[in-house]
């Protein structure tokens, strides 16, 4: 098993009791995927269990110990997140057309296989392993949710000023209706308090020219 290299674009498991077989698709991979091997579904599940960000498996139909289709069953009844495809030559069509619609596998790739077909289909099982993702794993950025926090507390804010202004209207009429000495005393008051506090309580642009 090699260490992960610098061009890896994504970790990729290969299941098959050839090894001549697992060697062949390892050497196919390797220049641009990280690659797993198992020999057997056991291997493969101490494999799954130890790196969690495997996310496509390719895995040969005719197993000794389970079938593929039967493991990547397993592998869907667990809600494993990796993008499955079967290798066979072997294959039931109405089975597999099955499987397919109820995505216990995303492909089949029929052997003999060539190289352009294995690369496409692993690269299509990223692919769709991305589109799955995209909308479980995007979160925002802790400063575009901050700011979003700050937007909040500014509404409420302009809402809270907005009523103030029109209680203020409300008690300049009722002031104005009472005339007389006391009326325009607390006029003043008011005045007083917007000055020298710093509260506005005449938010209407015309009533604040006034004072």
């Amino acid at each position: 098993m090699q260490e992960l290299s610098e061009v890896s674009e994504g970790k990729i498991l290969i299941i098959d009791d050839e090894p001549d077989m697992l060697f062949l698709i390892q050497e196919l991979l390797e220049p641009t995927y990280f690659v797993y091997t198992a020999t057997d579904v056991e291997q493969a599940n101490e494999i799954l269990e130890e790196d969690e960000e495997i996310k496509v498996i390719l895995c040969d139909y005719e197993m000794p110990d389970k079938k593929g289709l039967d493991y990547f069953q397993h592998l869907k009844d667990v809600q494993d997140p990796s993008t499955r495809i079967l290798m066979t030559g072997y294959e039931s069509k109405d089975l597999l057309k099955e499987a397919l619609n109820s995505r216990t596998l995303y492909a089949f790739l029929s052997k003999p296989f060539t190289r352009m077909e294995l690369l496409q289909l692993v690269q299509d099982g990223f692919l769709d392993w991305q589109v799955r993702h995209i909308d479980t794993h995007s979160e925002e950025p802790e400063e575009l949710t901050e700011k979003k926090k700050w937007n909040r507390r500014i509404v409420k804010g302009s809402q809270a000023l907005v009523i103030l202004g029109a209680l203020s209207l409300v008690i300049i009429f009722a002031l104005c209706s009472l005339g007389g000495a006391t009326g325009y005393f607390i006029l003043t008051l008011l005045y007083l308090l917007k000055s020298f506090l710093g509260i506005d309580l005449f938010l209407d642009e015309h009533i604040g020219d006034f004072f």
